[in-house]
């Protein structure tokens, strides 16, 4: 269902070769891409809550979106990570058995899920690091990310720029 305007509090899945991409408010500056085989949850509205069950999602929160003072924090909730993000992009990919948190534009402030019996402190994800953490307290990664790590992003983003000028031209 192309252009389809959602109400606050709505949920998201997407099947095997699908894909859906959300923008969050009419300036088109926040937007998001939520890969095939996935489910996401936006808690509130405007969205600032949200809850990413499993999948990839990427997120770009636009520069732009500062300029015009809309830079309320979008907190990112998944079964291992919360992830708060104010501008900058980002993908995360939940499984079973890991949340992945690629950082690929400022920065990400990741702290252990509600869920959580034993907490950490919140981590800052600067841009181009990845955190990837598992069901097991002991399972936390932080390293540099590589090459691989920004492929599907790149195909992404150069898409949406490109989408986001037919639509404003």
């Amino acid at each position: 269902m192309p252009n389809t305007i959602l109400k606050k509090s709505f949920k998201v899945k997407t099947q095997a070769g699908s894909f859906v991409e959300i923008v969050f408010h009419s300036g088109i500056e926040d937007v998001a891409r939520l890969g095939e085989n996935s489910s996401l949850r936006v808690l509130n509205d405007p969205p600032t809550r949200v809850f990413f069950e499993r999948g990839e999602l990427f997120l770009l929160r636009d520069k732009e979106s500062a300029d015009h003072g809309q830079t309320m924090p979008l907190k990112i909730s998944t079964p291992e990570a919360s992830t708060q993000l104010e501008l900058g992009g980002l993908g995360i990919k939940v499984s079973r058995e890991r949340t992945l948190v690629r950082v690929f534009g400022d920065r990400a402030v990741i702290s252990d899920s509600i869920h959580r019996k034993a907490k950490s402190r919140p981590r800052t994800v600067e841009e181009g690091f990845k955190f990837s953490s598992g069901t097991r307290a002991s399972s936390a990664s932080f390293e540099r990310m590589k090459y691989v790590d920004y492929r599907g992003w790149q195909k992404w983003i150069k898409d949406w720029y490109e989408r986001k000028d037919d639509l404003l031209a």
